[in-house]
């Protein structure tokens, strides 16, 4: 496994919570939190990331979790297991899916939960949403 580095820097890390979570595909969950910049958010955006060693810090390097905040979304970005700071569970990345906006809920109860995915994230977000467990209001 790459051990994963943090693209933000220190100041920049101090917007984000550390958010962790159990997934039933086996793994440990580990996420970042950060809250929109606007005064009320519309709400919170899961990420799933595409496969690769950047996992959920592509969306930082490529502008996504700035570009939500300003626009009035709480964001969370994690990774699948196996990838990044998530420990390894099986290839049932649907499952993290599931349960990381299980976690959402729990940060920010009164808020409509939403999922962006892209390549990976994407492809096993239709499985997840096909799951009754599922939370999620809407995706984009």
């Amino acid at each position: 496994m790459v051990k994963w580095k943090n693209p933000l820097t220190s100041a920049q890390q101090n917007d984000w919570k550390s958010v962790q979570t159990i997934s039933n595909s086996g793994g440990t969950i580990y996420a970042l939190f950060a809250s929109a910049l606007t005064k009320n958010a519309k709400a919170t955006i899961v990420l799933g990331h595409p496969m690769g060693k950047g996992a959920k810090g592509y969306f930082f390097k490529n502008g996504y979790t700035d570009l939500l905040r300003r626009n009035g979304y709480n964001t969370l970005v994690f990774d699948f297991n196996g990838f990044g700071e998530s420990t390894h569970g099986n290839f049932s990345y649907f499952e993290d899916i599931i349960a990381i906006g299980l976690e959402a809920s729990k940060i920010t109860p009164n808020l409509p939960i939403g999922y962006f995915g892209i390549s990976m994230g994407g492809l096993w977000a239709i499985i997840a949403f096909t799951d009754k467990q599922h939370n999620y209001d809407f995706a984009i």
